[in-house]
């Protein structure tokens, strides 16, 4: 699993295999975080899935200071950042 950075604010897990057959982004849901996911994520990963993991704005390791808290235009910023990672 390697941490990395996307849009210089969203904090990922990235799960790559050697012979890749796809690759998965998981998306968490309101109120969860990255890390929830991880066995499903070593799941894929043993399938042959390349598997991105990432914390949506204002949720674990992407949030700022207020756990769950987005400002104005912020979720036009996560559809943004979808687009991004996908």
């Amino acid at each position: 699993m390697k941490e990395i950075i996307i849009a210089s604010q969203l904090r990922a897990h990235l799960y790559e295999t050697n012979k890749p057959i796809g690759n998965i982004v998981v998306a968490h849901g309101m109120m969860e975080h990255m890390e929830r996911y991880e066995k499903f994520a070593l799941f894929l990963n043993n399938k042959n899935f390349n598997v991105i993991l990432f914390d949506q704005l204002g949720h674990g390791l992407s949030a700022a200071k207020n756990l769950g808290h987005w400002n104005k235009g912020d979720f036009a910023k996560s559809i943004e950042n979808y687009s991004i990672v996908v």
